[in-house]
């Protein structure tokens, strides 16, 4: 049985369509995060497929793309995209009391309006099984304003 999040909270710092935004996730897994475990995120099909300003950074890695994210909580994090999904791994372990809070920098804003398809937010274990998800993180949607005049 997979566990819950609690404490969900979806911010973005600007909400025009066609423009870069940094998206911030902050919620609470009540089992709690383990350094080798990743958060997934997988956006909404409106959303580009890499998601923002994602690149491949290694050469040793030809197929992987890196974009840039924070965690105060996971302290040294990296993010991988692959078709509206990013994966973030940290290296820092998280309480279940404590909250987890996540930053994916310069997210490509989709079309003006909102978004059918929700936000969805995975706690995944070392061995790929989920320990907790919330398919429903933004659930009014993520409403996207009209480009400034």
């Amino acid at each position: 049985m997979a566990g819950t999040q609690s404490n969900a909270v979806f911010a973005m710092s600007n909400n025009n369509a066609g423009e870069h935004s940094d998206y911030t996730f902050t919620f609470r897994t009540n089992t709690g995060y383990a350094v080798g475990e990743t958060i997934e995120i997988t956006f909404p099909t409106a959303f580009d497929p890499f998601v923002g300003h994602a690149s491949v950074w290694l050469n040793q890695e030809p197929g992987t793309y890196y974009m840039d994210c924070s965690s105060t909580a996971l302290s040294l994090s990296w993010c991988t995209v692959d078709k509206w999904k990013v994966t973030i791994s940290g290296s820092a372990a998280v309480e279940a009391a404590n909250d987890i809070d996540i930053t994916l920098e310069m997210v490509m804003n989709p079309a003006q309006g909102t978004t059918s398809q929700k936000l969805k937010v995975a706690h995944v274990d070392a061995t790929g099984a989920y320990k907790s998800i919330n398919l429903d993180f933004a659930s009014t949607g993520v409403v996207i304003a009209a480009p400034p005049a």
